[in-house]
């Protein structure tokens, strides 16, 4: 999805934090200055061109809470209803001194003495290394890293037994990642044993924010916790850069409350046409059909017990 108008259609759809931190660019529904309570930062991108007379309903997805946007006035002829959707999680970096007051605030005694000694353990049988690719990156080894991103990413999921989105669209990922790691928008973290990828995690950056897009582990080293051991690498990393906040995006887990100091909802907007009775009726149809997938998500169904991935997975095993 482009995040602009002209590619709407009859229902148009956005993901707006995905189109910020991806494409940087807003959909025209919205002045393209937004604000980030939380850090008390603007934030300015692109305005793309739309063409608004075509769309009779417009469903802009995921907006976090902490995002204040402005009605872009060209569009004044619209309204919209709003649904309250899933939780996010991220890490609030700027309420605490340093690394070490972060850890102590958020990590019981045992959950440091543990990550330390795993670190330590890894560290004393295989030859480890650390990297944060952050400007510069030659396109041979952004290449290589890549192909061991995408072959750890399959192995974890086949695991799981769930389908990847990022997999279905990964020469998209591995150009735009390359563009942007290079111009500073992005950054690629890598845990070594010798010269082989065992970790690796790709964050975006919005001004001083990190949205982590996606995280995998070397399934063979499962018992060292690789990902709270990258976790505690990258946050060590983000103090050393002035980075306030990392967020974890979409999606509560054990894992993200355990790093995570800052939960939010996200929500979605429906905007439909002032007078226009069809589209209203369309966006109330559409509101109702949100509510429910909701509900059905905060009670474990959707998404736990019934889980789109795992049949997509599934079929496309069959197929």
């Amino acid at each position: 999805m482009t995040g602009t108008a002209s590619t709407y259609g009859e229902l148009g759809k956005a993901k707006l934090v995905f189109d910020l931190y991806l494409r940087r660019c807003v959909v025209p529904l919205f002045n393209p200055c937004v604000r980030n309570t939380l850090l008390d930062a603007q934030w300015h991108f692109t305005a793309k061109p739309d063409s608004a007379a075509a769309d009779r309903v417009v469903v802009v997805k995921d907006i976090p809470d902490y995002l204040a946007l402005e009605a872009n006035p060209a569009w004044e002829k619209f309204k919209h209803l709003e649904v309250r959707q899933y939780g996010g999680m991220l890490i609030a970096l700027n309420r605490y001194r340093d690394l070490e007051d972060y850890l102590n605030n958020q990590l019981s005694k045992r959950n440091r003495k543990n990550l330390r000694a795993k670190l330590n353990k890894l560290n004393r049988d295989y030859p480890i290394s650390f990297a944060t690719y952050h400007g510069a990156i030659p396109r041979e080894v952004h290449r290589r890293l890549f192909d061991a991103f995408r072959q750890l990413l399959a192995q974890r999921f086949q695991q799981k037994g769930m389908a990847n989105r990022d997999l279905e669209r990964w020469s998209f990922i591995e150009d735009t990642s390359l563009r942007m790691i290079r111009s500073g928008d992005a950054s690629l973290f890598v845990i070594f044993s010798a010269n082989q990828p065992i970790a690796l995690t790709l964050n975006f950056h919005v001004g001083s924010m990190i949205y982590s897009h996606m995280q995998t582990y070397d399934i063979a080293y499962s018992s060292y916790n690789l990902g709270d051991i990258a976790m505690f690498k990258q946050l060590e990393w983000c103090y050393n850069n002035q980075i306030a906040a990392y967020d974890f995006l979409i999606g509560e887990s054990y894992y993200k409350s355990k790093w995570a100091d800052f939960p939010y909802r996200y929500a979605y907007r429906i905007y439909y046409r002032k007078g226009d009775w069809f589209g209203m009726g369309k966006a109330r149809l559409l509101q109702h059909f949100y509510q429910v997938k909701q509900f059905l998500r905060d009670r474990g169904i959707a998404g736990k017990i019934i889980s789109r991935d795992r049949w997509r997975y599934k079929r496309q095993r069959n197929d």
